[in-house]
């Protein structure tokens, strides 16, 4: 498990001790990697076995999808009914997301949709952050702290997680990946 903060490995026991006393903890996983998966879920274990009573947010559901969740969370649905209900995009493997997904419901604990919408990404695909309205860019810090450096490692990271291609669309790319990263 890599902490961020220290730079540095630390054993399960470690993690779930810091994390069950946090008051914000991101969990982090390569998306398909199922061991990571398991780790996520028993950290949820240890949170919920200490006390706590965390909501899980995703950033598999888009936040204009709030409300269908909520729903879904209210008739004791699946984590296949929340996916469905949170119009899960296709890109997420949901298998690797289904047992996290199924620990709120068993536990009755809040679940989170973080990601920014599809529309608004689409808007800045097209027109770049002032697709986002008045005073949005600044409200959600894109404009200040970023700078030449910044946009150079993220879009290394775009780059290589999309096969090396670095074409025309990359540097709008970049641009979304900010703002999701500011929504969430």
């Amino acid at each position: 498990i890599w902490d961020t903060a220290q730079r540095r490995y630390v054993d399960a026991a470690e993690a779930e001790r810091r994390i069950a006393a946090a008051q914000v903890a991101l969990l982090g996983e390569t998306h398909d990697n199922p061991e990571h998966h398991a780790i996520q879920l028993r950290i949820l274990h240890a949170i919920v076995a200490a006390g706590r009573h965390p909501a899980l947010a995703m950033e598999q559901m888009d936040t204009d999808r709030q409300a269908a969740v909520d729903a879904a969370l209210a008739r004791d649905a699946t984590a296949a009914d929340i996916a469905r209900a949170a119009h899960v995009s296709r890109g997420w493997d949901w298998i690797h997301y289904a047992p996290p997904g199924e620990f709120p419901i068993a536990e009755r604990l809040p679940l989170v949709a973080l990601n920014m919408p599809r529309a608004g990404m689409r808007g800045i695909m097209r027109a770049g952050f002032s697709s986002l309205g008045e005073g949005e860019p600044e409200r959600l810090g894109l404009t200040k702290t970023w700078n030449a450096e910044r946009n150079a490692r993220l879009r290394r990271e775009i780059v290589a997680g999309h096969c090396g291609e670095d074409g025309p669309l990359t540097a709008k790319l970049v641009e979304v990946q900010r703002a999701r990263d500011a929504v969430m």
